[in-house]
């Protein structure tokens, strides 16, 4: 009966395949989850406008959406002669943007200008206008992602970029 073993050449060259393999597949999923944030908070910003600008029209009061990306979180606030208040639709007022470690920014195009920032102000009225009205660019290194917020009552549009791209 002859056992045939393998060589220690033969492992080695195995192992270093299957190291190659792993850092490849461990790159590519790196990417899948830059590009997860960006959409997630992307999504989290629309949904964010359209419960403030859905709030301003039913309680008839402007409301604030605050979007701080350095905390990360969203704050809807009702503006009122008094003061500030909770929304007081059964949804949190703070609410926390994404899961995750990457760095994200924020620029807004409006007409001709850009600017970049890492706090978002928007405020809806009760006719549904919303201040100021344009697109949120949101990214990280290499991903963007884009949130469109109309003048008006239409529906807030979300457009993911799954091309690399850089940041502003």
């Amino acid at each position: 009966m002859s056992r045939r073993a393998f060589t220690l050449l033969e492992l080695i060259l195995v192992l270093a395949i299957l190291g190659i393999l792993a850092s490849v597949v461990a790159a590519r999923l790196n990417g899948l989850r830059g590009t997860q944030g960006v959409e997630i908070a992307a999504r989290q910003v629309a949904e964010q406008a359209q419960r403030s600008r859905h709030l301003a029209m039913q309680l008839a009061e402007p409301v604030r959406l605050r979007l701080d990306l350095s905390a990360p979180s969203a704050e809807v606030r009702v503006l009122r002669s008094g003061g500030t208040a909770e929304p007081g639709d059964g949804g949190r007022a703070l609410t926390a943007l994404r899961s995750g470690s990457e760095t994200l920014d924020a620029s807004f195009a409006r007409d001709d200008r850009v600017a970049v920032s890492k706090a978002i102000d928007i405020l809806f009225w009760p006719d549904g206008r919303a201040d100021p009205a344009g697109t949120w660019t949101i990214a990280t290194e290499g991903r963007s992602a884009t949130v469109r917020i109309p003048g008006g009552p239409q529906p807030v549009v979300v457009a993911i970029d799954h091309e690399a791209s850089h940041a502003p």
